[in-house]
């Protein structure tokens, strides 16, 4: 299933059985994993394949943007922004880089 097409879902702490707030539940972990795994094969495929619409989500790591990234704004030095979406904290995130 290609990145764009994959449902925003959310990895919720609520009702978790641990001691430790926040921490995930074995559940939330094989969502994000397969999240993960999803994402990955998307990215690969449009690496091989291209894709049918102008714009698709790739996945990245660390600080990289990849090369072929539509900026849509400028920080008040002039410094291009793009829209990432993001694992953060067991939600699905779009944000500012």
């Amino acid at each position: 299933m290609p990145v764009s097409r994959l449902p925003a879902r959310s990895f919720s702490r609520a009702g978790s059985d641990s001691s430790r707030p926040g921490t995930p539940r074995a559940h939330d972990l094989l969502q994000k994993d397969q999240w993960l795994q999803a994402a990955r094969e998307s990215t690969e495929h449009f690496k091989q394949h291209g894709s049918p619409v102008p714009l698709v989500w790739l996945y990245t790591e660390e600080n990289h943007i990849p090369p072929n990234a539509v900026p849509f704004s400028e920080d008040t030095n002039g410094c291009p922004l793009y829209i990432a979406r993001v694992l953060l904290e067991g939600r699905l995130c779009e944000l500012r880089i």
